[in-house]
């Protein structure tokens, strides 16, 4: 993730969007560790979204769409 640059076409945008949700991955892997042991509604919500975008962020990492 370290050396991934992306381009300026709007192409590559999609890779900007998803470097946005790779920072968004650790805070919510930090809140999900947190709140572990109280689950709710949030909680659950949280690892829905979690779990879209590193999917969403695996993909543009490889390429793929």
């Amino acid at each position: 993730m370290i050396r991934w640059r992306p381009g300026p076409t709007a192409a590559q945008a999609e890779e900007a969007v998803a470097l946005m949700e790779a920072a968004f991955l650790v805070n919510a892997a930090l809140c999900l560790l947190a709140f572990a042991g109280e689950r709710e509604i949030g909680w659950y919500v949280t690892l829905a979204v979690s779990a879209a975008f590193a999917a969403h962020v695996l993909a543009a990492a490889r390429g793929g769409r």
